[in-house]
């Protein structure tokens, strides 16, 4: 559904911006185009943004300073940032800017992730692209530190990939740390996702209190580099592994601890068997990954200073972001989209599915003369799992709540693992998501979430009193679906099958032990909870 709202506002020296049609919408704002103009539109912040009239002065000076920098935010013919152009009044308040349109609505997790989404996107993918993404994020990283300017918050909705040019453009820049080139004010970050923190801003508590730096950058550009070059493997992704049992480890824990399992051996830890062996990497880059990664509690703030630059990562990618015929790359001889540095002596994809497949769900047995002969057993142990299975699907996603009436995430280290504390919920990231009005309508358009930022920020009762219990239902299960999860329930997934946006990608199982730990920020991991919550207390 397209929402239009005309509008009137007044830029800095008296402009005249139109609002029309309403482009995307996060926690802070909505952007918007503009009448008249085919490569602007206006971001309009919530009356919720600012607490009181400081902080709406606060953001004002902020983004007169952006402006007066006057950044190139087109580099080669194409948009690298969503760069504020002109401050935005309304009754001599200010209330928005405007900025560059970005002509592009997929994000740089579109890319990392894989699958079927990516195959829609890049139908002849392979790993060469992954190390030009890279290259261009390590790029941008460094253009932007040219002009001392910190991004801070390296939220992957905020990275955003322009397919036909294949580079990256950063969505939304009013969160950046700089000074006012003229009066010399800073104007801190002061949100970021956890699990993108450097391990000197996990413990900060209140981000608004922390110093975002160069290094800090250096830090969550590697976590986006390393989720490019290794198939989506998290580097603090690490399984604690037992004899008994394998379980996952908190993101914020393991940064903390530097328990990355791929620069260094980790007791009790291992990278899960899915994940590509890092060997498969050349020498140069493993050990630019070492260099950030490899400490532990003890020497993290020591070894700061040795965090890989953005520039050094343009350096060691560009000779295997060059395009082919490369030396520096190998090309399987048995499957043409499996693309990999050229010191691999055999295919690392072709050994990975080998060796480790990320498992499908199991079919039945079939009946031999052995399965025949053991009916007795079988037939108990197969209805035992029958029960367990529609209690679960019942339960856990489909039903009422997440994980019947204990509707804790982890059962163990919630409070340690999602703490609420390491950010500002009304200050944080917002999802621009302001695609091409004029190529994208239509798809746009049939994008009708029923809570459209349950991935970017926090839901609360106001926004599901309006909605029936079964719509509660649907929006807790969406955001599984925006993973592309599939669902036992029948017109549940015949819901998500109606929409544009569903692609249905994974098996229930696999993706409950393979996918969900890995692919869930907070948002999503918090609002899963609060929702199931609210349909328990509603049910009774």
């Amino acid at each position: 559904m397209v929402v239009m709202k005309m509008a009137i506002y007044y830029g800095q020296y008296g402009t005249k911006y139109v609002t029309v049609k309403q482009l995307g919408a996060g926690g802070e704002g909505t952007v918007y185009t503009v009448e008249g103009y085919k490569e602007i539109v206006a971001k309009i912040y919530k009356t919720t943004k600012f607490k009181d009239s400081n902080e709406r002065a606060v953001m004002e000076r902020k983004l007169k300073a952006m402006i007066a920098m006057k950044l190139p935010y087109v580099v080669d013919g194409v948009a690298r940032v969503a760069w504020p152009q002109d401050i935005l009044y309304e009754n001599g308040m200010m209330v928005g800017f405007t900025m560059p349109k970005i002509h592009t609505k997929y994000k740089i997790y579109d890319i990392y992730r894989g699958g079927q989404q990516r195959d829609k996107i890049y139908p002849d993918y392979n790993w060469k692209y992954s190390v030009q993404y890279a290259f261009h994020l390590a790029w941008l990283v460094n253009y932007l530190h040219s002009y001392n300017i910190i991004i801070g918050d390296f939220n992957q909705n905020n990275i955003a990939v322009n397919v036909e040019a294949g580079t990256i453009v950063i969505i939304d820049c009013d969160s950046f740390d700089i000074v006012d080139p003229v009066t010399k004010e800073h104007f801190p970050c002061t949100v970021g996702l956890p699990e993108m923190l450097a391990p000197e801003l996990q413990t900060v508590g209140d981000l608004r209190k922390a110093n975002f730096t160069k290094s800090t950058d250096y830090f969550s550009l590697a976590i986006h580099i390393f989720r490019l070059l290794m198939d989506n493997a998290d580097p603090f992704g690490a399984v604690i592994k037992t004899a008994e049992s394998v379980s996952s480890i908190p993101e914020n824990r393991a940064i903390c601890n530097g328990e990355c399992v791929y620069v260094r051996d980790v007791p009790g830890r291992a990278r899960p068997e899915w994940a590509v062996d890092p060997k498969m990497l050349p020498q140069e880059i493993l050990y630019l990954f070492k260099k950030t990664f490899d400490y532990t509690a003890l020497t993290a703030m020591k070894k700061i200073p040795e965090r890989t630059s953005a520039y050094e990562w343009c350096v060691a990618l560009l000779p295997y972001a060059k395009p082919e015929p490369n030396p520096k790359l190998k090309r399987c001889p048995k499957n043409r989209r499996h693309v990999y540095p050229a010191h691999n002596s055999e295919c690392p994809w072709c050994a990975k599915h080998k060796q480790t497949p990320r498992p499908k769900p199991i079919p039945g047995p079939s009946p031999t003369p052995k399965t025949a002969n053991r009916w007795w057993v079988i037939i108990p142990i197969l209805g035992i799992i029958a029960v367990l299975a529609i209690a679960y699907k019942y339960y856990v996603y489909d039903g009422g709540s997440w994980g019947g009436t204990d509707t804790s995430y982890d059962n163990t280290q919630e409070d340690e693992t999602y703490n609420d504390s390491y950010y500002d919920s009304e200050d944080e990231t917002y999802d621009d998501s302001y695609y091409d009005s004029e190529d994208e309508t239509d798809e746009e358009d049939s994008d009708d979430y029923i809570l459209t930022d349950s991935d970017t920020s926090y839901i609360t009762e106001e926004d599901l009193e309006s909605l029936t219990d079964r719509e509660v239902q649907l929006a807790r299960n969406e955001i599984f679906a925006r993973h592309g999860r599939k669902f036992d329930t029948e017109w549940i997934q015949d819901y998500f099958d109606g929409k544009d946006w569903y692609v249905a990608e994974y098996e229930p199982e696999y993706f409950d032990e393979y996918i969900l730990d890995s692919e869930f920020n907070n948002y999503e991991k918090e609002n899963v909870k609060f929702m199931a919550d609210y349909e328990n207390t509603n049910s009774n």
